[in-house]
């Protein structure tokens, strides 16, 4: 089941015995929890019905004496496992995990239990296989950049604001695909824009952080000094952030195509202010951008420009692994 498919059925009231969270996005996995306890909880008796077991911590008579208890003046008991490791819990005793196998055949209708994991499962143990079916699972992966885009509009539409075409493009290039992160940085720029209802470009750059954007630069002046090395870290570090590797590619190819701009308007003598106004970029970001380009040829942007559009096209069609075509991109760009 898609977290969707989930929120919908909790909002309806469709709740099940036993739930299974896990993935990459926290913050979505958090969201979940919290609106499945204000489903089935009210908040007066959140402290007799609601409890929260430490995974690394826990031992299957911690769960199963939770478990067992009966709700108070409800009809739900809802048990959280956070940060559940199945590898430690049975490390513990290797019995543990077959005990609570037997254990969940027999939960009671009244218990609601949440095992939380940190990260990737590995689908092949048992307990995945069961609650996968006879309960719910589901995966909290990092949003693509469709549903990114869709989020980000909702959050700022009940907040009775929203962004302009570009404010919105250039938040999203310049900012983590982590939720918590974009709330975060969606809640200062909230705070920043005052009364106004529409965020423009000029207030997102003055309230985003440019990580993104410095990696890039630091990728393509790996490239262009020919050290590998150099322009590798700048990959790793984004892809360690949780970056799509489409969107590094995208924002690689943009920079070349921008310094084949600026090198052609530089030979025809333009002025970094003039270069600014005619491409619309910061002043700041003109003058690193031709003191880049001292490290390129016409034909040496041209070639890479060919390269991102060969890597692109081998990622959409399968050829290769997207990590890959970019590593072979940077490698290529560097011979």
């Amino acid at each position: 089941m898609d977290f969707n498919a989930l929120f919908k059925n909790i909002n309806s009231g469709t709740i099940d015995n036993i739930y299974l969270f896990y993935g990459e996005e926290d913050y979505l996995k958090q969201y979940a929890i919290n609106l499945l306890k204000k489903q089935i909880i009210p908040p007066e008796y959140e402290v007799l019905n609601y409890q929260v077991i430490e995974g690394n911590k826990a031992t299957f008579d911690d769960i199963k004496n939770s478990c067992d208890t009966i709700p108070f003046m409800n009809d739900y008991r809802m048990v959280l496992i956070n940060d559940f490791d199945a590898t430690s819990f049975s490390d513990k005793d290797t019995n543990q995990v077959e005990k609570l196998l037997e254990y969940l055949k027999e939960l009671s209708s009244s218990t609601c239990m949440v095992f939380c994991v940190n990260g990737k499962i590995d689908k092949r143990k048992k307990l995945f296989r069961y609650i996968d079916k006879n309960g719910t699972s589901v995966e909290f992966n990092t949003l693509n950049f469709f549903q990114l885009k869709k989020w980000i509009k909702k959050y700022l539409s009940d907040r009775k604001k929203k962004f302009s075409d570009d404010a919105l493009n250039t938040f999203i290039t310049n900012c983590s695909n982590r939720l918590i992160e974009i709330k975060n940085e969606l809640d200062k720029i909230i705070d920043y824009s005052g009364t106004m209802k529409v965020i423009t470009v000029s207030q997102v750059n003055a309230i985003v952080s440019d990580y993104i954007q410095n990696n890039i630069f630091v990728l393509v002046d790996g490239i262009g000094e020919k050290d590998y090395f150099k322009a590798m870290k700048a990959m790793d570090e984004l892809i360690t952030n949780n970056e799509p590797v489409l969107r590094i590619l995208s924002m690689i190819t943009r920079q070349f195509r921008l310094l084949v701009n600026i090198k052609l308007m530089t030979e025809k003598g333009y002025s970094f202010k003039q270069i600014s106004k005619k491409l619309r970029l910061p002043e700041f970001v003109t003058k690193k951008c031709i003191n880049q380009c001292k490290n390129f040829r016409i034909s040496d942007l041209e070639k890479l420009m060919k390269l991102c559009l060969q890597a692109d096209y081998m990622i959409k069609t399968g050829q290769f692994d997207e990590k890959l075509a970019v590593e072979l991109l940077v490698f290529e760009g560097c011979a």
